[in-house]
């Protein structure tokens, strides 16, 4: 019998799945913190479909991660993504910085900076 294959690294995956628009896009989380559904397909992709396809694709591959916060009367603002844990880890990596092998981000949880954007636009 053969023995299974290790595990793929996950970084080795997120980097070998994500195209050229997926590392700007990562970058401009790793640089504003947090950005919204619809500035991203405004930016980014032909449509808002297509936008929410391959941004739910990141969420999958744990490079971005997202929150939809309530209103306050009633529903809820349009999902806000942030970078998780391997997108920051990409990005270091494609600019030459230190991984730091699981640390977490500098400022603390990755969770936190959405909040304090939020609160600054109004949002809390």
């Amino acid at each position: 019998m053969r023995k299974p294959l290790p595990a793929p690294d996950p970084l080795l995956r997120l980097q070998a799945s994500i195209t050229a628009r997926d590392d700007r896009l990562l970058g401009w989380l790793y640089d504003h913190g947090v950005l919204t559904t619809d500035q991203i397909a405004t930016a980014l992709f032909p449509s808002l479909d297509f936008a929410q396809r391959r941004l739910h694709r990141l969420t999958v591959l744990r490079a971005a991660d997202r929150l939809r916060p309530n209103r306050a009367y009633g529903g809820s603002y349009p999902y806000y993504y942030v970078l998780d844990q391997l997108g920051y880890d990409h990005v270091h990596a494609q600019r030459g910085l230190a991984v730091r092998g699981g640390a977490e981000h500098p400022a603390g949880s990755h969770h936190r900076a959405p909040a304090a954007a939020l609160g600054a636009a109004g949002h809390g």
